[in-house]
């Protein structure tokens, strides 16, 4: 979505590469995009995101932070877990 939108060349700000391993980045040879990863991994990103948080609530917070979806799925459902022993799950 981000990139159908905004398919433009952008300056790379210090903090886009915190908490985000090497293996996010993408082959050279692949298009061009916001979080240097595979469509099929955004999509699987934002499908586990939903999944914890129902789809309205996903997109919401893609649109207001696209990059949620550079992290690690599989991070989600834990980090989930762990925010809602301390702040509950609303």
């Amino acid at each position: 979505m981000y990139d159908a939108k905004y398919n433009k060349p952008t300056k790379q700000y210090f903090f886009e590469t915190w908490g985000m391993p090497e293996s996010y980045e993408k082959p050279a040879n692949a298009k061009e995009g916001i979080f240097k990863r595979q469509n099929s991994d955004l999509i699987s990103a934002f499908n586990a995101i939903a999944q914890l948080y129902g789809e309205d609530n996903a997109l919401q917070m893609v649109k207001i932070q696209p990059g949620i979806l550079a992290f690690r799925k599989e991070n989600f459902a834990p980090s989930l877990a762990a925010f809602s022993e301390v702040f509950g799950e609303e």
